[in-house]
């Protein structure tokens, strides 16, 4: 990554963590949080994290939400069920249909917030010394979101003391603090949300804001392959690219394991790779063989390639 990104998240992880509370989970992304168009808002997290938000940062790609999410997963699998209820899911319902609608949203980049920072599992069990919004504020102006998704009646009736009344379902352009937002309210994302309905609601988002559902266009894909001087430093491969390439590029062990993966990718479906400090078409190999495994074995559509490089993946309709 350029230098002046590192500065830019040098700069945000300082001015942030000036005014994090701690033990204090301030949003949840897959790399740069300048890259997210879409503001998901609830009103605050609800599973606490014993690792700090900071040890998934990094100034060079931003936050890592794929090491994230293992760690969420494995603590709740750790901490006893609720009271009447036998078992504790591993991921919630609120948490499955966020990670949904970001694979939904892939193209315009998803960042998870919540106008309270402070994580509690209910939300009567946050104390009111606890309701500070200078976190989530700092987030709205900093980044300057193009679409505010607020779900919950609680999170859209702050909203609505911030700005005029808006109806369920109806995106409108509002001024909030200077800058100018769509926002748009929907029910609570813990219950009442099926695969359909996540997808027929980023039909209406697309249909507003031009969004395009992830795809990426002929002219897209050029642009993404080229980098100023010639240098290919992204690449969008369908199904029989990704084989193709490995196949061609990669060491014994990678080409097998490429095979043992291959089931995860829907032919009709390609990813679009960002390759970082992946240089050699070997290590090219090696980031697409994880793309695929990540894809296989967690369901993920986009995120880091390896923990060897700063190469990202990002699976888009083909």
């Amino acid at each position: 990554m350029a230098t002046s990104q590192m500065t830019k998240h040098a700069e945000f992880r300082r001015k942030l963590n000036a005014i994090l509370p701690e033990n204090c989970r301030p949003f949840v992304c897959q790399g740069s949080p300048y890259d997210c168009r879409i503001f998901v808002v609830g009103l605050n997290p609800a599973t606490a994290m014993e690792n700090g938000f900071w040890r998934y940062w990094s100034d060079c790609t931003g936050f890592d939400k794929v090491s994230w999410f293992e760690s969420y997963k494995n603590e709740r699998k750790s901490r006893p069920p609720g009271p009447g209820k036998k078992r504790r899911l591993s991921v919630g319902n609120t948490r499955r249909n966020l990670n949904q609608l970001a694979d939904l949203i892939g193209a315009y980049g998803i960042l998870e917030t919540n106008i309270y920072s402070v994580p509690t599992e209910h939300y009567a069990d946050l104390q009111v010394e606890e309701k500070v919004t200078e976190v989530f504020h700092f987030l709205l102006t900093e980044i300057k979101p193009t679409l505010i998704i607020t779900h919950g009646k609680d999170s859209a009736g702050y909203f609505s003391r911030e700005v005029r009344e808006f109806g369920n379902f109806a995106i409108e352009t509002v001024a909030i603090r200077g800058n100018s937002h769509k926002i748009i309210n929907v029910p609570h994302f813990s219950r009442g949300w099926s695969s359909r309905k996540l997808e027929e609601f980023t039909d209406l988002i697309n249909n507003d804001t031009g969004a395009t559902r992830g795809s990426v266009s002929a002219q897209t894909r050029t642009e993404l392959n080229q980098e100023p001087g010639g240098s290919k430093m992204h690449a969008v491969l369908d199904y029989d690219g990704c084989l193709k390439y490995v196949q061609e590029n990669g060491h014994p062990n990678t080409i097998a394991a490429i095979h043992r993966y291959k089931g995860a990718l829907d032919p009709n479906t390609s990813i679009e790779f960002r390759w970082g400090n992946a240089e050699t078409p070997t290590e090219r190999s090696r980031c697409i063989r994880g793309a695929i495994r990540r894809i296989y074995e967690d369901s993920l559509k986009q995120g880091p390639c390896s923990n060897h490089f700063s190469s990202t993946y990002r699976v888009v309709p083909g």
